[in-house]
């Protein structure tokens, strides 16, 4: 195998994430939500709305991540089921047209 897990940065070894081949799972995690949590904070900063979905997990790391992720409580939406998720979707659509119509 390539020592790790692919992800949006690639493997491990292709250096994206700037640690090493020896990295912790641990370690890659800790990175890739501090970055993660970056991109979140520069779009809010920017003036967008941040939508998070958290899809079929159960563990606080992801709940923590994804609710400051997102613009604020309202905006995260914590699915448990797959089948759940056209609900969740609508509800953001429905979120946007208000906002739409509100201006």
């Amino acid at each position: 195998g390539r020592g790790s897990d692919y992800s949006a940065y690639g493997y491990l070894a292709n250096g994206r994430l700037g640690l090493s081949t020896s990295a912790s799972q641990q370690d890659i995690w800790q990175e890739m939500d501090k970055r993660t949590l970056e991109a979140c904070t520069n779009a809010k900063r920017d003036g967008l709305i941040v939508y998070t979905i958290r899809l079929e997990l159960a563990d606080d790391r992801s709940d923590k991540l994804l609710k400051a992720c997102a613009t604020g409580p309202e905006y995260y939406l914590d699915v448990p089921d797959a089948r759940q998720l056209d609900a969740a979707f609508s509800s953001i659509a429905d979120d946007i047209l208000q906002l739409y119509l509100a201006r």
